[in-house]
């Protein structure tokens, strides 16, 4: 897979359940609060989030429903995702 971009210090990919068969979805990503790595590397205001397509490199439009740095807590909804595949655990 390759960067979004060269000078990303780290990604981590998000597993997604499309078994359904659906050819565009909506994604919601709540952050663990003892997901570390991410709490100590993302802007306190969480601006530096970037959630890109399978392929690594295509961004994708998203929006914050919630994200408190301080208490660890964020949850990412992407609407109208067209992932790789309508019918397995596709990643982003």
């Amino acid at each position: 897979m390759s960067w979004y971009k060269s000078t990303s210090l780290y990604r981590v990919p998000v597993a997604v359940d499309n078994t359904s068969g659906a050819s565009t979805i909506d994604v919601e990503i709540t952050v663990p609060s003892d997901f570390g790595l991410f709490w100590s590397q993302v802007a306190t205001n969480g601006h530096d989030i970037k959630l890109a397509d399978s392929d690594g490199i295509t961004l994708l439009t998203w929006k914050r429903l919630s994200f408190d740095h301080a208490s660890r807590t964020a949850v990412l909804q992407i609407n109208d995702w067209s992932p790789d595949s309508a019918d397995a655990i596709v990643i982003l």
